[in-house]
């Protein structure tokens, strides 16, 4: 952790009575930019604040908090330049963007001003882009918006959702540390390396939840044996990756289609539960509607399977009528 850093948490940390902006100054310079540069740490703190709904509403609570703590510390001095951002920062506007192009157009100008990279903007949702820059080794960058921006210094500025992201120049998670907006309210932050792991940080304090080890071999090849918050952390994940990688090598995208003609298989031969095959089917289709909505082999096979489904249901009625039909003793048939 950066010392000067260090020293602001360590003030946070002894606050008796700590309000709303010492919880999340303290929680996102401690767990998502300990390691940057002071300013650079500080100016990502506010801008992630941002994404918040509350902090919209009461942002000049977290500068002022931020000055005070830094002013009440011995021996600490901020720059000219960042007690100047952080006192200016008070008095930024925010506002919500409403035309669809003009969304498309401001992300695109902010990337490529701020970055100065080689870069492409892509349409998520209606309420988020994602921003891909590419490095000169020919790594790449993951960024994701959401539909606010605010002025600062007669500047126009789009708000990061929070997400960010890096991948190595063949396309896999780099050893780093990534975060990925699970949704307006929640960050999750990923660490890969000798020592994997996943935290997620919800609502505007960003509290911290549980730890969650996980392993480093491609952690996000597919999601067999991830449960519960770790299916929406693999979900997150993949919705980025749909943007550049080839399904045709994706692991993820291949273990799904393998797993629906699997099951579609063994139900024609009759070597699988119908309630295992159709669990398969609701996990599949979910999939496809959060990640790949836009698949045409995935509808092609999810209708097979479900026309299986089907046939297999009937072929159940069938034998239970027959059942019930076939005569009992002395060719009587039972009595109902």
């Amino acid at each position: 952790m950066n010392p000067q850093i260090a020293s602001i948490v360590d003030a946070l940390k002894r606050i008796k009575t700590p309000d709303a902006a010492h919880l999340f100054l303290l929680h996102s310079l401690e767990h998502f930019f300990s390691d940057d540069a002071l300013e650079v740490a500080i100016n990502h703190s506010l801008e992630l604040a941002l994404k918040f709904p509350f902090w919209r509403s009461n942002f000049s609570e977290l500068s002022h908090a931020l000055l005070k703590v830094t002013d009440d510390m011995p021996d600490f001095d901020l720059s000219e330049n960042l007690s100047s951002t952080i006192h200016e920062s008070a008095e930024w506007q925010f506002f919500e963007i409403q035309n669809s192009k003009d969304f498309y157009q401001i992300a695109n100008q902010n990337l490529k001003f701020e970055t100065h990279a080689k870069c492409r903007i892509l349409p998520d949702s209606t309420s988020r882009m994602i921003g891909l820059l590419l490095d000169p080794s020919g790594g790449l960058e993951i960024q994701a918006f959401c539909r606010f921006a605010y002025i600062s210094k007669g500047k126009l500025k789009l708000i990061s959702d929070g997400t960010k992201s890096v991948y190595t120049p063949d396309l896999t998670p780099s050893a780093k540390t990534h975060f990925i907006a699970l949704n307006e309210n929640s960050i999750t932050k990923i660490h890969l390396g000798d020592l994997s792991y996943y935290q997620t940080f919800k609502g505007y304090l960003l509290t911290p939840q549980s730890r969650k080890d996980i392993e480093q071999k491609n952690p996000f090849s597919d999601s067999s044996g991830v449960d519960g918050s770790g299916v929406v952390v693999v979900s997150a994940f993949k919705k980025l990756e749909r943007f550049f990688i080839d399904r045709r090598t994706d692991p993820y995208y291949q273990s799904l289609i393998g797993n629906i003609e699997k099951a579609t298989s063994a139900l024609q031969s009759e070597t699988i539960h119908r309630a295992q095959a159709t669990a398969i089917y609701e996990y599949s289709r979910k999939i496809y509607e959060d990640i790949f909505p836009d698949d045409k082999l995935i509808v092609l096979l999810l209708k097979g399977l479900s026309s299986e489904l089907e046939r297999s249901w009937k072929n159940e009625q069938e034998r239970k009528n027959q059942q019930i039909s076939r005569p009992v003793r002395g060719g009587q048939s039972p009595q109902v």
